[in-house]
């Protein structure tokens, strides 16, 4: 596929279906005429928006010639007749590391992750980072949604960061950025650096992303309890919340790593993205740190699905419900499992038990009926019984006949 693709060749991509439409941009999976499954990225710019449009070609001849294993292959791209940029990259099936911890049918892990499965994949990312910033260049957007997975030869899922071209960690935010944004782990304000909140992104910036990917993996939740804006722009914010005390199964030499990666100043931070991986792996691996619990799902036991609830149109973004753990660290004492909805989830470690939604997940077989029975008396009874039956209807004889002498008389 040639790197930039006119309009006449853009038109001979099929579309396939449509996977996401948002006023700042539409996500397509289409077909190319080889016949491979790609992904069509268009996000509109304004006549105006020079600067954007600049940004997006010069990027686009540096990046379709990158090849990294933790960086998703940009194939082609251009700026259209109306002024929309797109691109046509790697198209994963899998979907994004928020599709595997979200409820759906995408979903592979519960949070938090394994500590060792977490720092995996940011080590994964720091990597793919790592190749971009060696030629100058920042991301700018990592956050769940734009890490992809990846999977071959069913090892372990592989990370690759996405949307690296043009987006609104580069292209700036305005009023209308901050409507319609889901809260939670899924705002994506929420792995925005103060800096480039400011409109000053350094390659810091990434590093503070990761650092706030990481805190979510480990965690399980956000450090913050209100609107990222709110801490962004805050003088003299309260300090995040440690991981440890979300988790208690981490070490607190990991809310140390953290603690100087999610530095406000960028230059308190790690030098590098490598630095701040290689230290959360050496954090990660004393051995004072507890195996938080992860479960794959079997097959046929999914996550119930959640209907999105809609705010009050005072709230400046729409609320979407945040990933719950299916599996929890119990204080009570063990108890055996029994029954068929216990036997169809997978056996969990010591002291953890399943919560009320993976419980709902599963089944319940049908109870049949409960059928009385009656009891049969003894003989004795029966006779005697018989006896009073036969005795009354000898005295109701008995009245009957007299009461026809009397009539005759």
């Amino acid at each position: 596929m040639p790197v930039v693709l006119t309009p006449q060749q853009l038109d001979h991509l099929r579309l396939l279906r449509t996977i996401a439409e948002r006023p700042e941009m539409t996500l397509a999976e289409v077909l190319t005429t080889q016949g491979q499954h790609v992904m069509r990225k268009t996000m509109p710019t304004g006549w105006l928006a020079f600067r954007l449009r600049l940004i997006f070609t010069r990027r686009l001849k540096l990046f379709t010639q990158l090849q990294d294993p933790h960086l998703a292959r940009v194939f082609a791209g251009q700026i259209d007749q109306r002024n929309a940029c797109v691109t046509v990259t790697e198209f994963l099936p899998h979907g994004s590391l928020y599709d595997a911890i979200a409820p759906g049918e995408r979903r592979l892990w519960t949070l938090p992750l394994p500590t060792r499965e977490a720092v995996r994949l940011v080590t994964e990312v720091a990597e793919g980072l790592r190749t971009l910033h060696h030629l100058g260049e920042m991301h700018g957007g990592v956050k769940l949604t734009n890490i992809l997975l990846a999977q071959n030869n069913d090892g372990p899922w592989r990370a690759l960061l996405t949307d690296a071209l043009l987006h609104l960690g580069l292209s700036g935010y305005t009023s209308p950025s901050f409507t319609r944004r889901p809260m939670g782990i899924a705002d994506p304000l929420l792995y925005i650096a103060p800096e480039q909140y400011l409109a000053h992104p350094a390659l810091a910036s990434d590093q503070y992303a990761l650092g706030m990917v990481a805190f979510v993996l480990l965690a399980g939740v956000s450090p913050l309890t209100s609107d990222p804006r709110e801490w962004l722009s805050a003088p003299d914010p309260r300090p995040l919340a440690s991981a440890s005390a979300l988790n208690p199964t981490l070490s607190p030499a990991i809310d140390a790593v953290l603690a100087r990666a999610l530095r406000r100043q960028p230059r308190q931070r790690y030098r590098s993205v490598m630095e701040f991986a290689d230290a959360l792996r050496q954090a990660s691996a004393a051995p004072d740190v507890a195996r938080s619990v992860s479960i794959m799902l079997p097959a046929d036991v999914a996550a119930p699905a959640r209907t999105p609830t809609r705010a009050p149109a005072t709230r400046a973004h729409e609320a979407v419900e945040a990933p719950r753990p299916l599996a929890l660290m119990s204080t009570e004492p063990d108890v055996a499992d029994s029954g068929s909805i216990s036997r169809k989830l997978p056996e969990l470690p010591p002291n953890y038990r399943w919560t009320s939604d993976a419980l709902a997940s599963v089944p319940v077989p049908a109870v049949p009926p409960k059928t009385t029975m009656r009891r049969a008396g003894s003989p004795r009874v029966n006779i005697a019984i018989a006896a009073v039956i036969v005795s009354l209807g000898l005295v109701m004889l008995g009245i009957l006949w007299l009461l026809i002498q009397m009539m005759h008389h």
